[in-house]
């Protein structure tokens, strides 16, 4: 299934959304106010790249079992360990060269996603030449090809879009210019007046603890719970009454930053001045965002009566280029990002990760009988879906789930699962559940798995 396009930005609406960082934090999210989309699933499609997968009870076995290339329940794509490349990160195998970093990594290329996959095969060429180029060098060379390509294939898009806004009423149209003149400046890089958005802000913060949680030192990861703290005061929205306010709580917490060991921190010093130029409605230097882009057509589009041409705009808008479908979206996207981070971008999505197969928001339980084996990726996409519309979406999961069981019962038969203290019992378990949770249109064959008397 597609994942929502949705942004945090310029939404006046807000339900609490359970980031699951901090028992006592909570981080405010808008509701969804476009009628097709239910709040839940707009939640999870805005927090879908900063879901934690981890914390599950009795699920330690399970976890231990991605180490040993478990096929993806839902793409059948061998599984990462994340701890290993975690590991490798840390002991700094992603810094120097080219050449030593493709080495590294190439026991995992069959399990990247497509547009990483190829990516990294154009850096294994260049490192073929010149294996002490950095590989972040390299993304900032390809840069300039990548903008003229992606601004051109965007530009199609666009077009169509300026055709449809002809069929607009009047006021409607005047908005859709206003959306495509500042959508110009983006593009090209000028600056532009950009309203602030709490939501957005908090958003960002999240997205920035989640990255520096996962490879930074304990006092940068206790500065940044105190950040998120600071940042779920701020007000709902933003107008003459409650901008000092915003104001205040936004220099506090540069405050903090500049009193911490995260005060050189580039992605936060660029968020906190961006903020606040525009909290004063001060132009400012905003990148194109898709996401951002089609949330705010929907808002232009939800007052027009013919549904036809709303759902046909909507649907030649989700034709703009992604990093996830287009190799120069990803290039423009990440082209600043630092060497390490490139290395670790281009296999966490295929990181082994626990799926509720019947999802918690519909009462499914923190049990190892509700678990399932499932790249992070493919995990976040499927959202909170029933299990057995998923499956008519996606047919191709009935072979994927049963390769996924297939590898299981091969480790369980050669003694892994008692190694790792998992009970073999799980794979008749999560059989048993896939098939419930689908009135039986996915049954899978576990005839070969052997069991052993009372420690199975």
């Amino acid at each position: 299934m597609r994942i929502i396009p949705v942004t945090a930005f310029n939404i006046n609406y807000h339900n609490e959304y359970k980031t699951g960082v901090n028992k006592d934090y909570t981080m405010k999210f808008p509701h969804s106010d476009y009628p097709d989309i239910s709040n839940d699933l707009y939640a999870q499609a805005l927090m879908a790249k900063y879901i934690t997968f981890g914390s599950y009870a009795n699920s330690s076995g399970l976890k231990r079992l991605f180490g040993y290339g478990i096929p993806c329940m839902y793409s059948g794509i061998k599984m990462i360990d994340a701890t290993k490349i975690r590991k490798l990160e840390q002991n700094g195998y992603f810094n120097g060269g080219i050449g030593k970093i493709t080495t590294v990594l190439e026991p995992y290329e069959e399990s990247m996603l497509p547009i990483e996959k190829e990516l990294f095969g154009f850096i294994k060429k260049v490192a073929d030449k010149n294996p002490n180029k950095k590989f972040s060098e390299i993304m900032k060379e390809l840069e300039p090809e990548h903008f003229k390509k992606l601004r051109s294939e965007q530009a199609v898009t666009f077009y169509k879009l300026k055709e449809l806004s002809k069929s607009f009423p009047p006021e409607k149209q005047e908005e859709f210019n206003i959306l495509m003149q500042n959508t110009d400046k983006k593009l090209s890089n000028a600056p532009v007046i950009v309203p602030f958005s709490s939501y957005e802000f908090q958003y960002k913060i999240q997205k920035l603890y989640d990255s520096i949680s996962e490879h930074g030192k304990p006092d940068e990861i206790k500065t940044m719970r105190r950040l998120l703290h600071y940042a779920s005061k701020l007000k709902d929205t933003t107008n003459n009454k409650t901008r000092n306010y915003q104001g205040h709580v936004l220099r506090m917490i540069k405050y903090k930053i500049d009193q911490s060991s995260l005060k050189k921190n580039p992605e936060l010093f660029e968020l906190m001045e961006t903020s606040q130029k525009r909290l004063y409605n001060m132009p400012v230097n905003t990148p194109f965002n898709r996401k951002s882009y089609i949330y705010d057509l929907m808002k232009i589009t939800d007052g027009i009566d013919d549904t036809a041409l709303k759902a046909k705009v909507l649907e030649t808008a989700e034709e703009l280029p992604t990093s996830r479908n287009n190799i120069s979206a990803f290039i423009l996207k990440f082209q600043n990002t630092p060497s390490n981070r490139l290395c670790y971008r281009l296999v966490s999505d295929s990181f082994g990760s626990i799926e509720h197969l019947l999802p918690q928001s519909k009462g499914g339980r923190d049990e190892l009988s509700n678990y399932g084996p499932a790249s992070a990726y493919f995990n976040s996409r499927r959202g909170n879906v029933d299990l057995k519309d998923y499956l008519h979406q996606h047919p191709n999961i009935k072979q994927t789930c049963q390769y996924s069981v297939d590898k299981m019962i091969e480790l369980a038969n050669d003694g892994i699962f008692e190694k790792i203290k998992l009970p073999r019992k799980y794979i008749l378990w999560f059989s048993d559940t896939v098939a419930k949770l689908t009135d039986n249109e996915l049954v899978l064959n576990t005839s070969k798995l052997k069991l052993i008397d009372s420690k199975k």
